[in-house]
């Protein structure tokens, strides 16, 4: 009479197996270690002549709107495509402009009727352009520099980040204080104080080049 062990072999050891991943599926041996996958922290953003860290001026609009929206909550202005010649925010390069903002910090985006994507421009922090404030971060953003350049830093403070590479304007006339970031002549950081002491503090922060007129850095309300 024959005999057929090998079929009953493979069957025992087809046990064994389903067994061993039993036991690895319900974690019951502490051997057994399962795989995690690790997730890179989002980029942060911060206030940079070249964009916002995470996010570069150029980057597509829409992309970038998903991106601040995740960060700050839903945008509390959204102007929609309009008039790249904005009574409101200045005269763009583009032939339309949109403006989103998430309380004083605005990103500006571009559109051009020869078909290339929509991009962002520029931003500004600080100032609300529809109230005419300046001074104020009403969403609590705490936006800054890599530097830590940001709204409420005093005058101090601020030469002792840039030493140098700070140049401050003045108006004695009309009593308004400004600053620049030196750097590329192309794109800089500017913005404006509260007075001329040492404890002036930090009003608005922007991106050069900017739309013109796009913020009225003599504001002091």
């Amino acid at each position: 009479m024959r005999t057929h062990t090998g079929g009953f072999v493979a069957i025992a050891a087809l046990a064994l197996t389903m067994s061993a991943c039993t036991v690895t599926r319900g974690g019951e041996d502490p051997s057994v270690t399962s795989a995690t996958t690790t997730l890179d922290p989002p980029l942060p953003i911060v206030l940079e002549a070249d964009g916002l860290g995470a996010v570069a001026v150029g980057d597509d609009a829409e992309a970038t709107i998903a991106d601040l929206t995740s960060r700050f909550g839903e945008p509390s202005l959204d102007s929609g495509w309009g008039p790249g010649d904005s009574a409101v925010y200045g005269t763009c390069p583009g032939d339309q402009l949109r403006a989103v903002g998430w309380g004083s910090f605005l990103a500006l985006f571009l559109r051009r009727e020869d078909g290339s994507p929509e991009e962002l421009f520029t931003w500004t922090y600080g100032y609300i352009h529809e109230e005419g404030t300046a001074g104020i971060d009403p969403r609590n953003l705490d936006l800054r520099t890599v530097e830590g350049l940001g709204l409420g830093t005093t005058r101090r403070e601020a030469r002792s980040l840039y030493g140098d590479r700070l140049v401050e304007l003045a108006d004695e006339e009309l009593d308004l204080w400004f600053f620049t970031i030196d750097g590329d002549r192309a794109q800089h950081l500017r913005g404006s104080f509260t007075d001329e002491t040492d404890d002036g503090e930090v009003l608005v922060i922007e991106r050069v080049p900017t739309c013109a007129n796009l913020t009225d850095l003599t504001t002091g309300s």
